[in-house]
């Protein structure tokens, strides 16, 4: 696909119903592919005169049925939503908060966009590389915030499965990371049996490759549905519950 022709005209994005309406005023992550038929970019925008995080993911050739439910569904929309909309009931205050979603029906196939909260802060993967932060001075500091987010994450019942720095914010003022991106998220996690520590816990973040490039802010925001989602969820879930679940740290 050409990036051109799927480029947002960075004015304003319209529902299909026409009720919801986004002012996009820069573009975080441009239209990446990840998968065979889905591709995703990220906004920095404005809804309801507040700064959010707009998401959209674009299944290539899918089409909306007369009611306006996708004929194929973009997984890892999906897979966002239920991790973000299960962290905003729970409460956490380690990651983004769900908004709202919508569709719009384009050329290339429907775009599914989420709407998202917008976190301070700055991708941990930036600040390592750059000379202009003291990042080694400042590195323990980070590798403990990053493991009380973590926790959180986990104690909700949520892990991101996407672990890279990249995902990872860190607001100085508050001293606070943020982990984000749930395109891939298991939101039936279990604690693991035995702890691991911030360290054990960072050199799994850190020794990943990035699967793409954030930005600073909530560009790695990128850095996770109109009604419908919550129920689709909650039937996911029953189908999943006799499942045995692990712990990836067991």
């Amino acid at each position: 696909m050409d990036k051109k022709e799927s480029q947002e005209d960075l004015e304003t994005v319209k529902s299909n119903d026409g009720n919801h309406t986004v002012e996009l005023v820069s573009e975080l992550e441009p239209l990446r592919k990840k998968d065979e038929d889905e591709w995703v970019a990220v906004f920095h925008g404005r809804y309801n005169n507040e700064d959010v995080i707009a998401k959209y993911f674009l299944v290539t050739g899918a089409t909306l049925t007369e009611t306006g439910a996708p004929r194929t569904e973009s997984i890892r929309s999906y897979n966002e939503v239920a991790a973000l909309m299960d962290l905003r009931d729970k409460n956490c205050t380690s990651a983004p908060h769900y908004i709202h979603d919508f569709r719009k029906t384009t050329d290339e196939g429907y775009k599914r966009w989420v709407l998202l909260t917008y976190l301070p802060g700055t991708a941990v993967s930036i600040l390592v590389d750059n000379n202009d932060f003291d990042f080694e001075g400042q590195k323990d500091e980070i590798k403990r915030a990053f493991g009380v987010a973590m926790r959180e994450l986990w104690r909700c019942g949520v892990d991101s499965k996407s672990p890279h720095l990249g995902n990872v914010l860190w607001d100085g003022g508050s001293k606070k990371c943020y982990i984000v991106d749930f395109e891939q998220a298991d939101t039936d996690f279990v604690m693991p049996k035995v702890m691991p520590t911030d360290e054990e816990l960072w050199k799994r973040w850190k020794d990943q490759k990035m699967s793409s490039v954030a930005g600073s802010n909530a560009g790695a925001n990128a850095g996770s549905n109109a009604g419908s989602i919550a129920g689709s969820k909650a039937a996911s879930k029953a189908e999943g519950s006799g499942k045995n679940k692990r712990s990836n740290f067991e």
